[in-house]
């Protein structure tokens, strides 16, 4: 049975996405420039000079059918840019506990010589400085502290986190002074033995000498504006030049103002402030913990933790363990569920919620970092619920506690990568536990209505014996997102003064805007899975489709011109939800690489490789694989509800690069046969909603197990199914593929 197509939701109230920070704002790869923005309507000019007006709903049409991508200053959201995730291991590590031992540091230089164990380390200094004497009796606590506190949170059985020793004091405060100058970012932190090199400037080195030396008079308890600074610095050019013009030297130009206030803003808001008005001030308007702010707009502050619940109490509390068999509720007691949740806090709207039967890992925290950010609304189709789950952001600042999921590198460089801050606190998010618990404790009535007539034999998965039973991830995943969606977004919350969650985000959106979720693009960019691969005369090779660009084979022709080298590889990135693109490394910067056959935009990889299996059970081994075979086969996955159920993610995993490889080895060992006309890349079927999704899927990156090796040894032990033999193969003897050997001519 199939509903209605997905989408369909009645949204009258669109959020207002803030554009006042964006360097580049593109609309059909057509470049903008935000003139104006209030709370009714954008004004934008485009390349000719002429302004346009879009009211929000305009906006938010245009970054639904992903043609709005929008930069900002610094960030490697521009895709033109080497970004923390691709920096070696090695390197993440030790510059994320640089981070960690500054952030510490600036706490303990906040709270004085009395910080807790302090004194007890031996530290007999009244004042914490940066001083080379403080630090020197300062950094082994700082070193231990950290050290420490990363082992504690290592997993129970899990790999142990290795000693990382802190430098000396005269790194460390370049570090420090490096690190605030920089607003905290953690790229600062990074060596720059491989990092990219600088930008040549086109100004000579002693009047960009002389222009630094001048911004830095800005920073003066005098505290002069702009004008005053280049006023001054305009008074020393002309006093430089007459002497220059005596000996017959080129003269010294004066920078353009926005070229002189750039060079004020790179010494740093703190050492700005705390030159000007003092470091109490500084300190006072720049806190580390930022305890105490008031969030008043959606995504500046998210929280989010994780922790196993007793799934069997929450069910009794609601009156659905009732419905269950002895059987049903045994195996649910002897099941161990984790939770991963995110919720934004000045809305206390839900943005991220996954279960798994796995332990918290990198894996479980970045998928549902990946989830806070995107477009929840095909998921809340495909539960069934009556409202949409509307709730995505780009966050501005991100708190966990000190899991080791949370503080895996690479989860803390996507987390940079989002131009986020990362804070950690001392324990668990318990208040975030207490609101989700409670909801199901206290909902019982409400939770029975959403799910009423339905039994839980659904929730038991039987092998082919009729024996052994698991638990379906898929079907619980469901129920309990469903339960969010619907019952918590909108009930009254004593934490909003009785308003619901859905009004206050629909409130808060319409008045403060939010920041416009990610394009395609950027997205592959943070989240995509990296595989290696070589580089062929077609390009690379990914699923059975060739990605190929100009500058893939300039690649491949200087590697094969060095003598004894190996076959050139490129690493690349690949949205599971649209093979259309890739992105390629080309030694400097991400690339973007679009497929050379007819392939259409928003093929995802569950269909691509759904399809391939159903054709490889018919076709033999031999026979060619057609582009347009295979896009009727994803459209038939379509048309059945069963590519949007897969799509929803319930209870799978993010397929790793050796899942893929497996896939590629296993279903796309020949060549696709690009068999549609020029320019023509087909046409998809709609996407629709099955009436009950755990009935229907795609057997494609299914592969479960109690951790990712264990998926990841299921896909390898796949038994790939084909047709068997015809009685009649082999028996003639034509060397033409299409061509069986019978001969009907009398």
């Amino acid at each position: 049975m199939i509903d209605e197509p997905p989408l369909e939701f009645d949204s009258p109230v669109v959020p207002m996405y803030y554009l006042g920070d964006a360097s580049r704002i593109l609309i059909d790869d057509q470049p903008y420039l935000l003139v104006q923005q209030d709370m009714k309507r954008t004004v934008l000019r485009n390349r000719f000079g002429f302004d346009e007006e879009f009211t929000h709903q305009q906006i938010f049409a245009i970054q639904a059918a992903r043609r709005l991508k929008v930069e900002r200053p610094g960030s490697e959201l521009s895709l033109g840019l080497p970004n923390l995730v691709d920096i070696t291991q090695h390197k993440l590590e030790r510059a994320f506990f640089y981070a960690d031992a500054i952030g510490l540091f600036l706490e303990v230089e906040r709270f004085g010589p009395d910080f807790p164990g302090l004194r007890e380390s031996g530290f007999r200094r009244k004042k914490v400085s940066l001083g080379a004497t403080c630090l020197k009796d300062l950094l082994p606590f700082i070193e231990k502290t950290i050290n420490e506190d990363a082992r504690r949170s290592d997993p129970r059985g899990g790999k142990v986190s290795k000693w990382i020793n802190l430098v000396g004091p005269r790194q460390f405060r370049r570090l420090h002074n490096s690190y605030v100058a920089d607003n905290f970012r953690v790229e600062a932190l990074v060596s720059a033995a491989s990092g990219p090199g600088a930008i040549p400037s086109k100004h000579s080195p002693e009047e960009l000498e002389i222009w630094l030396e001048h911004a830095k008079l800005y920073a003066s308890p005098l505290r002069p504006n702009i004008k005053g600074a280049l006023l001054m610095l305009e008074a020393k050019i002309e006093e430089l030049n007459a002497e220059r013009a005596k000996r017959g030297r080129t003269m010294l130009g004066m920078p353009p103002r926005e070229l002189f206030a750039r060079f004020v803003k790179q010494i740093g808001k703190y050492y700005l402030l705390s030159a000007r008005s003092g470091d109490d001030v500084a300190r006072a308007r720049m806190p580390v913990t930022m305890n105490g702010l008031q969030i008043v707009r959606p995504g500046q502050r998210v929280e989010m933790d994780e922790w196993m619940i007793d799934l069997l109490v929450l069910l009794q509390f609601s009156g659905l363990a009732a419905k269950m068999t002895d059987e049903e509720r045994e195996l649910i007691r002897s099941t161990r569920i984790w939770v991963t949740v995110a919720i934004d806090v000045a809305t206390r709207c839900i943005l991220a919620m996954r279960f798994s039967a796995r332990a918290p890992s990198q894996h479980s925290s970045l998928a549902a970092l990946e989830m806070a950010v995107s477009d929840k609304t095909m998921l809340s189709e495909v539960i069934g619920a009556g409202t949409p789950w509307i709730y995505n952001v780009l966050l501005s600042c991100l708190v966990t506690d000190w899991g080791s999921a949370f503080r895996a590198t690479y989860f803390r460089a996507s987390v940079s990568q989002l131009r986020a801050t990362h804070q950690f606190t001392a324990a668990g998010w318990a208040a975030g536990r207490g609101t989700i618990e409670s909801l199901f404790k206290t909902m019982g009535a409400r939770f029975m209505h959403w799910f009423e007539g339905r039994t839980f034999g659904s929730i038991v998965e039987r092998g082919p014996d009729g024996a052994k039973a698991k638990l379906n991830i898929d079907e619980l995943n469901r129920l309990l997102v469903r339960a969010v969606v619907d019952i918590y977004h909108h009930t009254p919350h004593d934490g909003l003064a009785g308003g619901t969650p859905h009004n206050e985000w629909l409130r808060l959106t319409a008045k403060y805007g939010i920041l416009p979720p990610l394009h395609p693009d950027q997205r592959r960019h943070v989240f995509g899975t990296k595989i290696t691969k070589a580089i062929g005369d077609k390009g690379v090779r990914h699923l059975g489709i060739h990605y190929n660009h100009a500058r893939l084979q300039e690649m491949r022709r200087m590697q094969a011109a060095l003598p004894g080298a190996k076959a050139p590889r490129t690493e690349i990135r690949v949205d599971r939800f649209s093979l259309w693109k890739i992105s390629f490394w080309d030694g400097e910067q991400w690339v973007t690489a679009d497929a050379t056959m007819g392939l259409p935009d928003d093929v995802s990889v569950w269909e691509w490789v759904g399809a391939a299996k159903e054709l490889a059970a018919i076709q033999r081994a031999n026979s060619k694989l057609k582009l347009s075979v295979l896009l009727q086969a994803v459209n038939d996955l379509r048309r059945a509800g069963q590519a949007a159920s897969a799509r929803a993610e319930l209870g799978t995993d993010i397929p790793s690069a050796k899942q893929y490889a497996i896939v590629e080895k296993n279903y796309f060992d020949r060549d696709i046969d690009d068999d549609l006309e020029d320019d023509d890349q087909g046409d998809l079927a709609e996407l629709r909603i099955p009436f009950d999704p755990t009935e229907v899927g795609i057997d494609a990156f299914r592969h479960l197990g109690r951790s990712r090796r264990a998926a990841e040894a299921s896909a390898e032990a796949e038994v790939v199914v084909r047709p068997e033999e015809s009685g009649f193969a082999g028996m003639g003897g034509s060397d033409i593929p299409d061509e069986d050997g019978l001969d009907f001519e009398y």
